[in-house]
Protein backbone atom coordinates (compact mmCIF):
# COMPACT_ATOMS: atom_id res chain seq x y z
CA UNK A 1 0.00 0.00 0.00
CA UNK A 2 1.22 3.73 -0.75
CA UNK A 3 1.31 6.03 1.67
CA UNK A 4 -0.03 9.34 0.98
CA UNK A 5 2.78 11.94 0.18
CA UNK A 6 3.11 14.81 3.19
CA UNK A 7 4.44 18.02 1.52
CA UNK A 8 7.10 19.91 3.66
CA UNK A 9 8.17 23.42 2.91
CA UNK A 10 11.12 24.40 4.23
CA UNK A 11 12.09 27.76 5.74
CA UNK A 12 15.22 29.69 6.61
CA UNK A 13 16.64 33.21 6.74
CA UNK A 14 20.45 33.12 6.03
CA UNK A 15 22.93 30.67 4.07
CA UNK A 16 21.03 27.48 4.96
CA UNK A 17 23.03 24.78 6.56
CA UNK A 18 20.51 22.48 7.67
CA UNK A 19 18.49 23.18 5.19
CA UNK A 20 20.64 22.04 3.03
CA UNK A 21 21.49 18.78 5.47
CA UNK A 22 17.35 18.01 4.73
CA UNK A 23 17.73 18.57 1.20
CA UNK A 24 20.52 16.28 0.58
CA UNK A 25 18.71 13.49 2.89
CA UNK A 26 16.05 13.76 0.45
CA UNK A 27 17.85 13.79 -2.51
CA UNK A 28 19.65 10.40 -0.96
CA UNK A 29 16.32 8.75 -0.88
CA UNK A 30 16.95 8.51 3.61
CA UNK A 31 13.68 10.35 4.58
CA UNK A 32 10.46 8.27 4.70
CA UNK A 33 9.03 7.43 1.25
CA UNK A 34 6.12 9.55 1.26
CA UNK A 35 8.00 13.02 2.61
CA UNK A 36 8.07 15.60 -0.46
CA UNK A 37 9.74 19.01 0.09
CA UNK A 38 7.87 20.73 -2.10
CA UNK A 39 9.08 23.98 -1.39
CA UNK A 40 12.37 25.88 -0.20
CA UNK A 41 11.40 29.63 1.04
CA UNK A 42 14.06 31.75 2.08
CA UNK A 43 14.93 35.52 2.72
CA UNK A 44 18.75 36.81 2.76
CA UNK A 45 21.08 36.29 -0.68
CA UNK A 46 23.47 34.04 -0.89
CA UNK A 47 20.79 31.06 0.12
CA UNK A 48 22.68 28.06 -0.35
CA UNK A 49 19.25 25.80 0.47
CA UNK A 50 18.10 27.81 -2.42
CA UNK A 51 21.17 26.88 -4.89
CA UNK A 52 20.63 23.48 -3.90
CA UNK A 53 16.96 23.06 -4.20
CA UNK A 54 17.03 24.44 -7.62
CA UNK A 55 19.79 22.10 -8.32
CA UNK A 56 16.96 19.32 -7.14
CA UNK A 57 14.52 20.92 -9.23
CA UNK A 58 12.35 22.16 -6.07
CA UNK A 59 10.91 25.14 -6.26
CA UNK A 60 12.08 28.15 -4.66
CA UNK A 61 10.35 31.29 -3.20
CA UNK A 62 12.36 34.22 -1.94
CA UNK A 63 10.27 36.29 1.12
CA UNK A 64 12.28 38.82 2.52
CA UNK A 65 10.99 40.39 5.41
CA UNK A 66 12.64 43.69 4.57
CA UNK A 67 9.82 43.62 1.66
CA UNK A 68 6.84 43.79 3.68
CA UNK A 69 5.83 47.07 6.32
CA UNK A 70 4.46 44.59 9.16
CA UNK A 71 4.36 41.28 10.57
CA UNK A 72 1.41 40.20 9.73
CA UNK A 73 1.82 41.16 6.02
CA UNK A 74 5.34 39.41 6.11
CA UNK A 75 3.53 36.38 7.33
CA UNK A 76 0.43 36.40 5.30
CA UNK A 77 2.39 36.02 2.05
CA UNK A 78 3.97 33.33 3.99
CA UNK A 79 0.80 31.65 4.21
CA UNK A 80 -0.23 32.72 0.86
CA UNK A 81 3.05 30.43 -0.67
CA UNK A 82 1.69 27.60 2.13
CA UNK A 83 -1.69 27.71 0.84
CA UNK A 84 -0.44 27.86 -3.04
CA UNK A 85 1.94 24.62 -2.60
CA UNK A 86 -0.72 22.74 -0.53
CA UNK A 87 1.93 22.53 2.45
CA UNK A 88 1.15 20.03 5.15
CA UNK A 89 4.13 21.03 7.29
CA UNK A 90 6.64 23.72 7.68
CA UNK A 91 9.92 23.03 8.86
CA UNK A 92 11.83 25.90 10.44
CA UNK A 93 15.97 25.74 9.82
CA UNK A 94 17.56 28.85 10.79
CA UNK A 95 14.69 30.89 10.39
CA UNK A 96 15.32 33.56 12.60
CA UNK A 97 11.36 35.30 12.83
CA UNK A 98 9.27 34.36 15.57
CA UNK A 99 5.89 33.53 13.91
CA UNK A 100 3.04 34.34 16.12
CA UNK A 101 -0.09 35.41 13.46
CA UNK A 102 -1.85 33.46 10.90
CA UNK A 103 0.79 31.23 9.63
CA UNK A 104 0.53 29.83 12.94
CA UNK A 105 -2.85 29.54 13.30
CA UNK A 106 -3.36 27.39 10.33
CA UNK A 107 -0.36 25.14 11.35
CA UNK A 108 -0.80 24.77 14.86
CA UNK A 109 1.44 21.67 15.72
CA UNK A 110 3.00 21.55 11.70
CA UNK A 111 5.22 24.21 11.81
CA UNK A 112 8.80 22.35 13.50
CA UNK A 113 11.97 24.37 14.73
CA UNK A 114 15.39 23.03 14.95
CA UNK A 115 17.50 24.48 18.01
CA UNK A 116 20.97 23.71 19.11
CA UNK A 117 20.39 22.98 22.47
CA UNK A 118 18.61 20.36 24.75
CA UNK A 119 15.26 22.52 25.46
CA UNK A 120 14.25 24.10 27.83
CA UNK A 121 17.47 25.06 28.12
CA UNK A 122 19.48 28.12 26.65
CA UNK A 123 16.38 29.14 24.49
CA UNK A 124 16.91 32.45 22.03
CA UNK A 125 19.78 33.33 20.05
CA UNK A 126 23.27 31.91 20.46
CA UNK A 127 22.37 29.21 22.70
CA UNK A 128 25.74 27.49 21.48
CA UNK A 129 27.70 30.36 23.23
CA UNK A 130 25.43 30.40 26.10
CA UNK A 131 26.11 26.85 26.90
CA UNK A 132 29.78 27.49 26.40
CA UNK A 133 29.51 30.05 29.06
CA UNK A 134 27.50 28.29 31.47
CA UNK A 135 30.71 25.60 31.15
CA UNK A 136 27.73 22.42 30.74
CA UNK A 137 29.11 19.40 30.09
CA UNK A 138 26.55 18.72 27.21
CA UNK A 139 24.21 20.21 25.32
CA UNK A 140 22.71 19.09 22.09
CA UNK A 141 20.10 19.58 19.72
CA UNK A 142 15.97 19.80 20.05
CA UNK A 143 13.14 19.79 17.26
CA UNK A 144 10.14 20.86 18.36
CA UNK A 145 6.45 22.14 17.00
CA UNK A 146 6.44 26.20 17.86
CA UNK A 147 3.58 27.85 19.75
CA UNK A 148 3.49 31.64 20.86
CA UNK A 149 6.29 31.30 23.14
CA UNK A 150 9.88 31.36 21.91
CA UNK A 151 11.71 27.54 21.94
CA UNK A 152 8.64 26.42 24.35
CA UNK A 153 6.26 24.28 22.32
CA UNK A 154 5.99 20.45 22.37
CA UNK A 155 9.63 18.25 22.06
CA UNK A 156 9.77 16.14 18.66
CA UNK A 157 13.55 14.66 19.64
CA UNK A 158 16.93 15.76 21.57
CA UNK A 159 20.10 14.90 20.50
CA UNK A 160 23.04 15.31 23.37
CA UNK A 161 26.24 16.66 22.17
CA UNK A 162 29.51 16.58 24.21
CA UNK A 163 31.44 19.77 25.16
CA UNK A 164 35.01 19.15 26.06
CA UNK A 165 36.97 22.02 28.30
CA UNK A 166 39.22 23.47 25.58
CA UNK A 167 36.51 23.53 22.54
CA UNK A 168 36.10 26.52 20.67
CA UNK A 169 32.93 27.84 19.15
CA UNK A 170 33.98 26.38 15.58
CA UNK A 171 35.30 22.72 17.48
CA UNK A 172 31.16 22.48 18.90
CA UNK A 173 29.23 24.09 15.47
CA UNK A 174 31.53 21.11 13.71
CA UNK A 175 30.15 18.42 15.79
CA UNK A 176 26.76 19.75 16.05
CA UNK A 177 26.50 19.62 11.75
CA UNK A 178 28.39 15.76 11.74
CA UNK A 179 25.52 14.78 14.64
CA UNK A 180 22.47 16.93 12.48
CA UNK A 181 21.28 14.18 10.42
CA UNK A 182 20.67 11.66 12.89
CA UNK A 183 17.87 14.23 14.55
CA UNK A 184 16.81 15.36 11.26
CA UNK A 185 15.95 11.69 10.33
CA UNK A 186 14.41 11.08 13.77
CA UNK A 187 11.96 13.78 13.43
CA UNK A 188 10.62 13.05 10.02
CA UNK A 189 10.46 9.93 11.10
CA UNK A 190 8.45 11.09 14.28
CA UNK A 191 5.99 13.34 11.96
CA UNK A 192 4.86 10.49 9.10
CA UNK A 193 4.71 7.60 12.10
CA UNK A 194 2.17 10.02 14.25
Amino acid sequence: MIQNKINFAILSTNYGRSAIRVLKLWEEKKLPDNVNIEVVVYQNLPSGAAEYADNLGIKTVRVNKEDFKTREAFEQKLLDVMTENKIDYIFLLAFSYLIKHDLLKQYADRIINIHPSLLPAFKGHKAIQQAMEYGVAYSGITTHFIDMHMDKGKIIAQLPIRFFKNDTFEDIDKRYMENSDQILLETFNEIVNG
